[in-house]
């Protein structure tokens, strides 16, 4: 009696605390996601989004934006579907729990989502977005031709985006800013690296043979003829 008493104690605790950690891991994978969305409400933020989802997704990004539009998904949201359908769970399946009227993080659980990898992954992208974002303030707000030919962040846009936190949005917002802060000070730094080697060249008889009126502009006034 007592034994069959322990072993049921033992379970039930096992139980809880397998339940606890996957509560903890979904709960870790809901903040990285959160993070996705709320870059995602702005144009720029959201260029960025797309751009890092579809690298590290391998897929293209206006299949991204196709999907987003058929299932009302932000691109947390649409990350988590992702995830799910890379340890085989069928889109198909996953779209018809979202009809239904389930919410993403319960269709994860429908389908026994592993959470810790969604957030290791997600936590990936988010590192990846802010590289990507950076990037983009460094070149002077200039997109890869090729890749504003493919993509437009102004009709990338869902029903969905709206429902972001007003805490996750001022989070994003203070991403945002560090990093195009951070590369306009990166901007202003090269800006003054270039101007002092000019001023180098200039100067410097003995560089290079002394620079030549073609390759760095005026050198200083030229004797007029007599």
């Amino acid at each position: 009696m007592w034994n069959v008493m322990r072993s049921a104690l033992v379970m039930w605790v096992v139980l809880s605390l397998s339940l606890m950690a996957v509560g903890d891991d979904q709960k870790k994978a809901e903040k990285q996601l959160n993070k996705i969305s709320a870059m995602a409400a702005d144009l720029t933020g959201r260029r960025a989004v797309n751009l890092s989802m579809a690298d590290q997704l391998k897929v293209k990004r206006d299949d991204l934006v196709a999907e987003r539009r058929a299932n009302d998904l932000n691109y947390g949201s649409l990350f988590v579907v992702h995830e799910l359908m890379a340890s085989g769970t069928k889109l198909e399946d996953i779209a018809a729990q979202l009809k239904s009227g389930k919410k993403i993080y319960d269709v994860g659980n429908e389908f026994h989502a592993d959470w810790k990898q969604i957030a290791d992954d997600a936590k990936k992208l988010n590192n990846k977005i802010e590289d990507n974002l950076y990037n983009f303030f460094l070149t002077a707000k200039k997109d890869d031709p090729a890749q504003a030919a493919i993509y437009n962040a102004a009709t990338d846009s869902v029903v969905a985006d709206g429902a972001v936190s007003a805490q996750d949005l001022a989070e994003a917002q203070d991403r945002y800013l560090f990093w195009r802060n951070r590369a306009t000070v990166k901007q202003d730094a090269m800006l003054e690296h270039n101007k002092e080697q000019a001023a180098r060249q200039t100067i410097d008889p003995v560089r290079k043979g002394g620079p030549q009126a073609d390759q760095v502009g005026n050198t200083g006034p030229a004797a007029v003829p007599r």
